[in-house]
């Protein structure tokens, strides 16, 4: 009778979880059905994970807060903090947590939190300011102007807290926008930017234009010499990535596409015939690639294959 296979520890399990979260920063579509195949095999796996993932929230947390309080221990050294997540293990942020805790709150650069291919990442602020961004995605933060942001490329949430002697300004693409006491959404696309408003008022100024957007509002600058287009959208869609599922009302199947891959980290190309349709409902964010794709498939009425390390959209 052949020996029973002893049953792994907990610690390889912890182990094993931690190798996994390094490897999906950048994972093609094998790994993800390889990562399926290890969550699937013990209900241990799952639970290992979620800790991982936990741990490394704790851990964000830990680290000072970018435009914190002072530092009696302020070193005067310069600070630039470019948070990528891909091949940075937890311990590792544990011993960055320890090494800036004796860092001070003036340097003499702006520096940059970035998230990695398929991370989300909130950064807490000092007044209590949050930005929480999505996949790919990279904000200039400066200590010298704790109220100015910069979203250099990607999707995030700014969730202000308001401050009618210093009102806080992100700059992103061509222009500007001032909040009036707020909670908006900014994507950056090349030169394109689109602000959508959850909560509040704001003001986006580029050029001559000078446009104030309210609670459902969204504004489109394409930039160049196309104009600022102005529409409206259901305030629960705003945003919705934060929650794991992406809401639509009549939008261009080209945006839903590029809305996926900035949330999965990975790339999503679709057939120049398919950009233009536009789609209304619900996408339900699911990490099995292969499942989700297959899902949105028939959600969208297209075909979804594997194209190299991406995915690919095609009429049925």
């Amino acid at each position: 009778m052949s020996r029973q296979e002893k049953p792994m520890d907990a610690e390889t399990i912890e182990a094993q979880a931690i190798a996994w979260h390094f490897s999906l920063a950048d994972a093609n579509a094998a790994t993800w059905d390889d990562f399926t195949t290890w969550l699937e095999a013990d209900r241990r796996h799952a639970l290992a994970y979620d800790r991982v993932i936990a741990a490394e929230c704790d851990i964000d947390h830990a680290l000072p807060t970018p435009l914190g309080a002072a530092n009696d221990h302020d070193t005067g050294r310069p600070f630039r903090w470019r948070w990528s997540g891909a091949g940075f293990g937890i311990a590792a942020a544990a011993a960055m947590a320890v090494l800036y805790s004796g860092f001070g709150s003036s340097y003499p650069e702006p520096f940059e939190v970035a998230t990695g291919l398929g991370q989300q990442r909130t950064v807490k602020l000092a007044d209590g300011t949050k930005i929480a961004l999505n996949g790919s995605s990279m904000v200039t933060l400066d200590r010298r102007n704790p109220r100015l942001a910069v979203l250099k490329s990607g999707e995030a949430v700014f969730t202000v807290v308001h401050d009618d002697k210093a009102p806080f300004i992100v700059n992103v693409g061509g222009g500007r926008i001032v909040d009036v006491g707020t909670i908006f959404n900014v994507v950056t696309v090349g030169k394109s930017v689109t602000v959508t408003v959850k909560q509040g008022r704001v003001r986006y100024t580029s050029g001559v234009a000078d446009v104030p957007l309210q609670r459902g509002q969204s504004l489109t600058d394409a930039g160049g010499s196309d104009p600022i287009v102005i529409g409206n959208r259901h305030v629960d869609a705003i945003a919705s990535w934060q929650t794991g599922r992406l809401d639509y009302d009549l939008q261009p199947l080209g945006l839903v596409s590029q809305d996926v891959a900035r949330y999965l980290g990975v790339p999503v190309t679709i057939d120049a015939s398919l950009a233009g349709r536009q789609f209304s409902g619900t996408i339900q964010i699911d990490r099995d690639r292969p499942r989700f794709f297959a899902r949105l498939a028939k959600l969208l009425g297209v075909k979804a294959r594997p194209d190299g390390n991406g995915w690919k959209l095609t009429a049925q």
